[in-house]
């Protein structure tokens, strides 16, 4: 009975591994990430519009009502390699980020991460220690379709909760809870979005 158990337990450990998506073709520019929001007694929509995910990350942003604010946000290469601080709350118009990230964790923290240690980040304006907990598969949709995710799941000190795509190159925060919560619920491919 207990080789059953064991086999039945590796042969679904094995199938999530797989249905995982590895691919990462479809994270592209002109990709659409429609986030949900709660804070506080809010709900929203925060539509995101990749723009260049090269060795700057650039993106177009809008917020449905009851915020109804537009912009667009540059977060550099000095950035995305070495921030520890997030910026996460946005008035509108172009935002350009030098020592801080937002919609990604850094190269530095995505690392911390992978190597299953800490590291000190800046959320909301304080100091956290954020651990990495354990892989996680997260279920979301592209393109119509359910995926799952590898993702890391970590936590602080002080309580904010991580979900971070395992994409050395394009480290998101899928899901993010800190002063409020925030996850992607949906992903659009330019070919998918026209038509």
């Amino acid at each position: 009975m207990k080789k059953i158990i064991l086999f039945c337990s590796i042969a679904i450990l094995t199938f999530q591994s797989e249905a995982q998506q590895t691919d990462y073709s479809w994270l592209k520019n002109g990709l659409k990430l429609r986030y949900y929001l709660h804070e506080y007694d809010k709900n929203y929509e925060f539509m995101v519009e990749l723009t260049s995910i090269k060795t700057a990350k650039e993106f177009n942003w809008w917020m449905t009502w009851p915020v109804n604010r537009i912009g667009s946000c540059v977060i550099t290469e000095n950035a995305i390699q070495n921030a520890i601080s997030q910026q996460n709350y946005f008035s509108g118009g172009l935002e350009y980020l030098d020592n801080r990230t937002t919609g990604y964790v850094s190269y530095a923290v995505y690392q911390a991460m992978k190597n299953k240690g800490s590291i000190t980040i800046n959320p909301t304006g304080q100091d956290e220690v954020l651990k990495y907990l354990y892989d996680v598969p997260y279920q979301t949709v592209l393109d119509g379709k359910t995926i799952i995710l590898p993702t890391m799941y970590c936590e602080t000190n002080r309580g904010s909760k991580y979900w971070i795509l395992d994409n050395p190159n394009d480290p998101i925060i899928m899901k993010m809870v800190v002063d409020f919560n925030i996850e992607i619920g949906e992903m659009m491919t330019p070919e998918y979005w026209e038509n």
